[in-house]
């Protein structure tokens, strides 16, 4: 009896196990991040009417689109616009010629390839197909807006009749 109650428990802790990890295989969210800079993607996308792919210069061309790096905000920040307090610690890191640490929202596994080149030059997705409605908020989010997980990835890849083969999106 002492060893089939084993057995079953082992069973069972393998399968919880199991379970987290399938739980964030694609995209873990983090959560309570809080940047540097309260940026506000709404001034920049509707009433600057700049694309994505102009702070995230990478998107279009790499697997990362990358944080803006001061040198792009420098383009157009460098005396102020507003009176707000984000654009004054801005223009303090702008000053100081440090980098601006932003804060990454989604945690990628090491074991997951994911390419925003092929997603938004290839496949032309919108940035809010995984990210949501970023492009409209007004402070940055502690989480991300959207969960990405390996459902999402594959019902779309399904509704796009494209590739569900494991090795294309893991390593």
């Amino acid at each position: 009896m002492f060893w089939k109650l084993l057995k079953l428990l082992l069973v069972l802790l393998m399968v919880a196990s199991f379970a987290v990890l399938l739980k964030g295989a694609v995209g873990r969210a983090s959560t309570g991040i809080s940047q540097p800079i309260a940026f506000n993607h709404l001034a920049h996308t509707k009433t600057a009417e700049l694309e994505c792919d102009v702070c995230h210069r990478y998107v279009k061309e790499q697997e990362f689109a990358g944080c803006p790096e001061r040198e792009i905000c420098a383009a157009c920040h460098e005396s102020p616009l507003t009176e707000s307090a984000a654009e004054a610690t801005l223009l303090e890191y702008l000053k100081s010629g440090k980098s601006i640490p932003w804060r990454r929202l989604y945690d990628i596994p090491d074991h997951v390839y994911y390419s925003h080149r092929r997603h938004v030059t290839v496949a032309k997705l919108d940035c809010s197909e995984c990210h949501g409605p970023i492009g409209q908020s007004t402070t940055p989010p502690e989480a991300p807006l959207k969960t990405i997980s390996m459902a999402l990835c594959t019902s779309c890849h399904e509704k796009q009749n494209v590739s569900v083969d494991c090795n294309g999106c893991h390593r």
